[in-house]
């Protein structure tokens, strides 16, 4: 009788071992650590750190102001609108504009400036990283360029773009997850008339990249 008694209350025990394990083992993977985040020192850098987590969410887990912190760059929360938020994230810093800062909201994180140190400037896919996974053209037709572009406009954008460029025109460059899957993120790169690769992109997952999705649906597994 004690044997069976014992025998019980052994699984019992056991039972209860593995089931919290298991909890915590499943909380765990439902808040995974960013691996590798450091003061970055330019563009490439911070796409590096940024492509090592896109197998999970945790970037977009952690608040702007932390990866400020982590990353000694300027994070700007996208719903944070207000004149404090912009003259502490320099904003209002005559380089600003070639300043290397960080836009982050619910569904994408996007990279502006800092483009005078990195591979981008010199029209190389950024060295730090593996080639893009795929590469698909964009139709001009639906995707007009942004206000009216004047051939002056060409002329002088096409003299800044660097000879022998990796990028073509009105192209996105995508880096996907390791896992395939369309419920983690992926990265962007695109360009535009001017072959500008410009604003590289996070995106939580391909619902938030959902105007192309078709384009890139193939690609993943099915979850």
């Amino acid at each position: 009788m004690k044997k069976i008694i014992f025998a019980i209350s052994l699984i019992l025990i056991l039972g209860s071992y593995f089931d919290v394990s298991q909890r915590i083992s499943d909380t765990v993977n439902a808040n995974q650590s960013c691996i590798g985040l450091k003061k970055v020192a330019n563009l490439d850098e911070l796409l590096l750190q940024m492509y090592r987590n896109i197998d999970n969410h945790c970037l977009f887990n952690m608040k702007g102001s932390e990866l400020e912190e982590v990353w000694g760059i300027p994070v700007m929360e996208y719903s944070s609108t207000s004149n404090e938020e912009y003259k502490r994230s320099g904003y209002y810093d005559e380089s600003f504009p070639s300043m290397l800062r960080v836009v982050k909201n619910s569904y994408s994180i996007t990279v502006f400036g800092g483009r005078q140190d990195s591979s981008l400037v010199k029209g190389k896919f950024p060295i730090l990283l593996p080639p893009p996974k795929q590469v698909y053209s964009l139709d001009y037709e639906e995707n007009p360029p942004h206000g009216h572009v004047t051939e002056e406009d060409l002329k002088r954008a096409s003299a800044e773009i660097p000879k022998n460029t990796q990028y073509e025109t009105w192209t996105n460059y995508v880096w996907f997850n390791k896992y395939k899957s369309k419920n983690k993120p992926l990265l962007v790169i695109s360009t535009d008339i001017f072959e500008w690769a410009s604003s590289p992109t996070l995106y939580k997952n391909a619902e938030s990249y959902s105007k192309h999705q078709p384009l890139i649906d193939r690609t993943f597994n099915k979850d």
